[in-house]
């Protein structure tokens, strides 16, 4: 079992189960009212394939007012990416189907979708290539997991204001 930082509360999660729902933690009617309001931070893409990580951070990132649709796998992220085309994308690199990774140079080789902003998180050992080859792909910003949801809040922030 592993642990996830939230809010400053670890909470463990079970390992992950196989779906292929797209979970929509926020609906097109909420986002409208959320920027009619003026209550949106920013439309974001959370692809992870732990339902329950997925669920949690969903909730955690809705309730700090951001528009939040969510995907399985890598497969689901370029097909979200292409209609939603989301403001920033929080994207795990071990998934099923396709990994971030591969997902990530997809989404830059799209003349379409190059633009889009992504960070990257995974618990693969620090050591791995995978670190550098996301920065070289062009992932803003990496996170190692279990991480701090201060620490990524503030990544999203930061990630929202840069041009």
């Amino acid at each position: 079992m592993s642990a996830f930082a939230a809010a400053g509360a670890s909470i463990a999660v079970r390992p992950a189960r196989a779906t292929s729902e797209l979970a929509a933690p926020a609906t097109l009617p909420e986002f409208e009212r959320m920027f009619a309001t003026g209550a949106c931070k920013g439309r974001l893409l959370l692809v992870e394939d732990m339902a329950d990580i997925r669920e949690l951070l969903g909730w955690v990132l809705k309730r700090e007012g951001y528009f939040v649709r969510t995907a399985g796998d890598g497969v689901e992220c370029l097909k979200l990416a292409k209609t939603m085309r989301p403001d920033l994308i929080l994207l795990n690199y071990l998934m099923p189907r396709m990994d971030g990774l591969a997902a990530l140079r997809q989404l830059k080789m799209n003349p379409v979708i190059s633009y889009l902003k992504v960070i990257m998180y995974s618990a693969v050992s620090g050591k791995s290539p995978f670190w550098s080859a996301a920065m070289e792909a062009g992932a803003l910003e990496c996170f190692h997991t279990p991480f701090d949801m201060k620490t990524l809040l503030s990544a999203i922030e930061r990630a929202l204001r840069a041009h």
